[in-house]
């Protein structure tokens, strides 16, 4: 998951297809996210772009580690705050960055943080990975006036932060009331030691850059045998979501390596990207973990001959459950072992260029509040049925047509701040439903109680309603090009290629949908 100005930012790669239209703006494909917005597909006219000028590319990699200290507590089990019973927590103590979470205890590996500058044509793109569950808006808005001020770039909308999407690493900088049940009240030292870890290490990128070739390779079903990743949800097997696509376990099926050498075709770094979840570590571990996919990195690392700083960003992972053997950090190294070869070979066969390419980034804020949400469907566009505040209103709970498309306006998720849990048998919390029974909705539970609910456990008042986080949600689009790449037909080509960073734990299902819209609607092969 995992982004510029969001939580848990996942890049997408594309299936490659042919298609008249040869390019499109970034902007252009974050209206294929933005429902919210009302943007029409008539609207989406693929547009083709001039050359890029500049001499060719020049980027500089490095990486270090997140400066936090022992005893924050770690982010995404809620299970792990003492008002579900403290996961965890095997002794007293108490420490001056929890409030409501158990406390880490030690270090199995430390969150290692790895940066891209690249620049063309008078374009910065500023790549940052991080161990985390999740990242925080406030950590870009932050770099951006921080990276500005020292290297007197304008980077407004150039940089993505993107997380590893790990269950066992620090997480209390995030400001939002909602990401207290995921990580603990918010901390301003631990908040300021985390943006200050991604400054030193983007500086150092900055110092490094030098003329590069780059170069993108992308394979599919890597994994055949659920070695290293597999469908986690079991729910929707039974469905089928694309004609061309059986039901049953699905997984996504990609595998990304950015390829980054200096222009005499040494190394530099690489980041790669596929989907796993950082799981493996229940919430009962209290020691630091990059996780499942930070022990595939330093796999890959050691294949190299001298140091290179690999980094990992995740696909859509939002349905996907690591694999592996044996447990806990012994289980972590397996998938190391399983996965690496397949990595660095792809890796290997990536071709790169010192060509020219064009850098076209573009940040979006998405409206998100529930009465502003629309979404497009063949039979009609779909609505929230108004907002009723009479106690006695009872939905209809008439999701479905007699031909299985959802009835507009939808008059199940009457709540007015939003609901979280929706999907679920029953809300974990003890706060308002929404007053539905179909399976769909009745396990929401309103965000207004729940944020009343959150705000006592955590000692907060003078909250406002709605939630600030509640109302936007950003993803960022880039558009990168011509660029060497091996597509997953093993085709050597030269073309552009569209990095797609979203907030959220994007599934399977919802990447490939970007896919096949990018492809369809913006004439982007590549993605």
């Amino acid at each position: 998951m995992t982004h510029a100005r969001d939580r848990r930012g996942a890049a997408a790669p594309a299936r490659s297809r042919r298609h008249p239209a040869r390019a499109a703006l970034a902007a252009l494909a974050l209206a294929t996210l933005a429902a919210a917005s009302g943007c029409r597909d008539d609207e989406l006219i693929p547009i083709v772009r001039p050359p890029a000028e500049a001499d060719g590319p020049i980027a500089g990699v490095a990486e270090g580690y997140a400066d936090f200290p022992v005893g924050v507590p770690l982010g995404g089990y809620t299970g792990r705050c003492r008002c579900f019973g403290g996961d965890g927590r095997y002794d007293a103590r108490r420490t001056a960055y929890q409030v409501g979470f158990t406390a880490s205890v030690g270090v199995q590996t430390q969150p290692k943080i790895v940066a891209l500058w690249l620049e063309s044509d008078g374009q910065d793109l500023v790549l940052i990975k991080t161990d985390a569950i999740y990242t925080f808006e406030g950590f870009v808005n932050e770099l951006e006036e921080r990276l500005g001020a020292a290297t007197g770039r304008d980077l407004e909308g150039k940089i993505v932060v993107a997380s590893n999407h790990s269950h066992s690493a620090p997480a209390n900088w995030d400001q939002g009331l909602t990401w207290y049940l995921g990580g603990d009240k918010f901390n301003r030292e631990v908040f300021e030691r985390g943006v200050a870890s991604m400054e030193r290490v983007a500086l150092d990128a900055f110092g490094k850059r030098e003329p590069a070739a780059i170069g993108i390779g992308q394979m599919t079903d890597w994994d055949p045998e659920d070695r290293v990743y597999r469908d986690r949800r079991g729910d929707n097997d039974a469905y089928t979501f694309f004609d061309d696509i059986p039901a049953g376990p699905y997984k996504d099926p990609f595998l990304s390596v950015l390829r980054i050498d200096s222009a005499a075709g040494e190394p530099l770094g690489m980041f790669f990207a596929f989907a796993i979840h950082g799981t493996v570590a229940g919430g009962d571990n209290q020691l630091w973990s990059t996780e499942a996919s930070g022990h595939v990195e330093a796999a890959v690392q050691e294949k190299f001959d001298s140091p290179v700083p690999v980094g990992f960003i995740q696909h859509g992972a939002g349905d996907a459950s690591p694999a592996g053997t044996d447990r806990l950090f012994a289980r972590m190294e397996s998938l190391g072992e399983f996965a690496a070869d397949t990595i660095i070979d792809l890796w290997a066969r990536t071709p790169t260029s010192t060509e020219p390419l064009r850098i076209e980034s573009v940040t979006r804020s998405i409206d998100t509040a529930r009465d502003n949400i629309t979404v497009e469907r063949d039979h009609g566009l779909l609505t929230y049925a108004p907002l009723t505040t009479d106690p006695s209103f009872r939905p209809d709970d008439v999701v479905f047509d007699d031909q299985g498309r959802v009835v507009t306006p939808i008059d199940e998720f009457n709540a007015e701040y939003g609901a979280a849990f929706c999907g679920s048998e029953a809300a974990p919390l003890p706060v308002a439903g929404v007053g539905s029974q179909d399976p769909a909705y009745r396990g929401c539970a309103q965000v207004g109680f729940l944020s009343d609910f959150i705000a006592r456990i955590f000692n907060v008042s003078g909250f406002a309603k709605p939630l600030i986080e509640s109302l936007r949600a950003k993803t960022t689009a880039t558009r990168l090009g011509p660029v060497s790449m091996l597509t997953p037909a093993g085709e050597t080509i030269r073309d552009d290629m569209l990095l797609a960073f979203f907030p959220g734990e994007a599934t399977s299902t919802y990447t490939e949908q970007f896919r096949r819209r990018a492809m369809a609607q913006l004439g982007m092969e590549h993605t």
